[in-house]
């Protein structure tokens, strides 16, 4: 299901050049499968259309991630919003399109992490 290599692992650790002592893990491997589940769920895609939106969104394209700075920036935004903007594009809020996450949304997400073997937290600041 993953072509791209960069989305293919998870505990990818990163160290803040500022300061050794802060570091995250990024789940990449699950971040980027629960935005294919979020798209499949709420927006109404298949798996298939959903991983070809999002493995031609910006988000995926630019996807940069090779410094401390760059995964908090990643980190910001819950992924249900990064999912949203990948369907809806910029601004999707502007046009009356909610960013809130939907009601279940948690159970929803904690089961799809259980079904699909994915790392319980995205990102594990420490």
């Amino acid at each position: 299901m993953i072509s791209d290599p960069r989305f293919q692992y998870d505990n990818v650790l990163f160290v803040d050049d500022d300061d050794t002592s802060e570091t995250v893990i990024f789940n990449i491997r699950s971040w980027y499968l629960t935005l294919v589940g979020i798209l499949v769920k709420y927006g109404s895609q298949s798996i298939s259309d959903a991983t070809t939106m999002l493995d031609n969104s910006w988000l995926i394209k630019g996807f940069c991630c090779e410094t401390y700075k760059q995964v908090c920036l990643y980190s910001h935004e819950y992924e249900y919003y990064w999912a949203m903007l990948v369907l809806h594009g910029d601004l999707f809020w502007r046009r009356g399109i909610s960013g809130d996450l939907p009601t279940g949304y948690d159970q929803w997400e904690q089961e799809y992490i259980r079904a699909n073997g994915l790392a319980e937290s995205i990102f594990e600041f420490s």
